[in-house]
């Protein structure tokens, strides 16, 4: 899949946490003579620039589910 004349964009910034890019890397693996694929996950990109944003996120959503955390009282 390719998106490279593609524009779209996410409502809040929470849409795109655990859609962490995939890149293959076709070149490598052609140098190496491999079958299969390498793939290289971007969590630099995500959010918080880390694998942790999913835990965070949740944690966040499990308080407002149980009322430990409310609108307005942060």
């Amino acid at each position: 899949m390719s998106r490279a004349n593609s524009c779209s964009y996410y409502p809040s910034v929470a849409e795109v946490i655990g859609n962490t890019p995939l890149v293959a890397l076709n070149r490598l693996t052609k140098h190496l003579d491999l079958k299969g694929k390498i793939l290289a996950k971007l969590d630099y990109l995500n959010p918080g620039f880390s694998k942790k944003d999913r835990v965070a996120l949740h944690i966040i959503r499990e308080a407002k589910k149980t009322g430990v955390c409310l609108p307005n009282n942060m």
